[in-house]
């Protein structure tokens, strides 16, 4: 009896719980009421951009204007975004409120829940841009002579297109992460669980991954590529005319190249050679999984 007694008040408490915290979320959900909030900010000696999205879609795309122009479109009218600056340093964040955790599990029963942030940045802006998410996804598009570019986010996919930076870090827990058309002078990947597809990138390259596929697809070939792996195919496209020396090596799996390889040492497990003058040095290694060095199309 006491047992049931329990439980029948912790079932209460719950109730009370959602209805408390959860109940503004439920009505803005249920009635489909979508909230605009938005401003224009001058960057006039700001030299570092950061952006905090916690768990909302952002997409960060350029724009003509000479002012920064921030838009939150959100279905709780409990979230706001602030801005704020620091010296040379401007910040934009988004704060969600408490427990919004409970208004996203009943999506889940409901269908989905929108929470959208765009930030146009002006073309003219050539600083640091920093972009830190907890889950939701991430797009960055048509950013071009950026300083320092970097990404972090712990679940949800982030797509890069059409971007230019002089560096770019991406360090993401789990989700799929895309890059197109990516210049820089220095790229570096760490991603523990999810998909990695680079399409026409240039610049150095070095990556982590523990699980996932990995796809390199390289406008041309004029710096190093490092990539080491726990588990998964990685895939190495390159143009025909690419001259490189090679140092690849699997624990359990197969390498296989579509180049002729003047070949060093070779083994089941490991290809060591050259290609061409073998300027460029390419080291690809993976515990669980195989190797592919591909003409690209």
């Amino acid at each position: 009896m006491r047992r049931l007694l329990g439980i029948i008040l912790i079932v209460m408490g719950v109730l009370v719980a959602v209805a408390t915290l959860g109940g503004t979320f439920l009505y803005q959900f249920m009635t489909g009421q979508e909230m605009i909030d938005s401003t224009s900010l001058s960057i006039d000696g700001i030299n570092q951009i950061e952006v905090d999205t916690r768990s909302s879609n952002v997409t960060l795309l350029a724009t003509d204007s000479d002012q920064i122009h921030v838009e939150l479109k959100t279905e709780d009218k409990r979230t706001k975004f602030n801005t704020y600056s620091h010296g040379d340093k401007l910040t934009i964040e988004v704060n969600q409120p408490r427990f919004q955790f409970l208004g996203h599990v009943i999506t889940w029963f409901m269908g989905e829940f929108h929470q959208e942030v765009q930030i146009a940045i002006p073309r003219s802006y050539h600083g640091e841009l920093v972009v830190d998410g907890s889950s939701g996804h991430i797009t960055v598009n048509d950013l071009q002579g950026l300083s320092r570019l970097l990404v972090d986010n712990s679940s949800g996919h982030v797509n890069i297109e059409n971007v230019e930076a002089d560096f770019f870090q991406f360090d993401g827990s789990s989700g799929h992460f895309t890059a197109r058309q990516l210049t820089t002078k220095q790229t570096e990947i760490d991603i523990s669980s999810g998909k990695v597809v680079l399409e026409k990138v240039t610049g150095q390259i070095r990556g982590n991954s523990s699980s996932g596929s990995i796809i390199i697809d390289v406008d041309r070939l004029d710096a190093p590529i490092r990539w080491a792996g726990s588990s998964g195919t990685i895939t190495l496209r390159l143009p025909e005319d690419a001259s490189f020396e090679l140092d690849a090596s699997t624990s359990s799996g197969s390498i296989h190249s579509d180049f002729p390889i003047q070949v060093n040492s070779q083994s089941n497990r490991q290809l060591r050679g050259t290609v061409g003058d073998g300027k460029v040095p390419i080291e690809l290694r993976v515990s669980s999984g195989s190797i592919k060095i591909e003409r690209s199309n």
